[in-house]
């Protein structure tokens, strides 16, 4: 595996105000992002949000927020 793929979950980014969205970032081993973290969807609920996670990377593992993380961001998944 060359990459590890992030999908983070945001509610009420800047970008898409009032709307959930889910971006996915691509880390290598150094931990270097390869990829802008485009949108994977921009949609109204949660539910919305995990189900295209879902659609886009079957079996992933929700990771809580952090107390550290941006305020936008609600969890990501692995």
């Amino acid at each position: 595996m060359d990459s590890l793929s992030i999908f983070t979950v945001y509610r009420n980014p800047r970008d898409y105000p009032g709307s959930f969205v889910v971006r996915r970032f691509e880390v290598t081993a150094d931990g270097c992002t390869q990829r802008a973290p485009l949108p994977l969807v921009v949609t109204d609920t949660l539910d919305e949000a995990r189900a295209a996670v879902h659609r886009a990377h079957p079996g992933a593992v929700c990771m809580a927020r952090s107390d550290g993380d941006e305020p936008q961001i609600v969890e990501s998944w692995i």
